[in-house]
């Protein structure tokens, strides 16, 4: 990588769907001030970005195993 390259420019985070419960846990961790990486987010790379961005409406475990089926995975 060239020397002052900023290396989370190459990674796009996407998230993609929660079940109910995941989404009310992440919601009461939000009030509560809690700050992480949600369950649902992924970073990505720039050649598998679009792969990962047109599965945003799938909940992410399903999401995961769709982008490891198209990649051959």
């Amino acid at each position: 990588m060239p020397e002052g390259r900023d290396v989370l420019s190459s990674f796009v985070l996407v998230h993609f769907g929660l079940t109910p419960q995941e989404k009310e846990g992440l919601e009461a961790w939000n009030r509560s001030g809690w700050t992480g990486h949600p369950a649902n987010a992924f970073w990505f790379c720039r050649e598998h970005a679009e792969l990962a961005r047109s599965r945003t409406g799938l909940h992410w475990r399903d999401a995961l195993a769709s982008i490891d089926a198209a990649l051959g995975r």
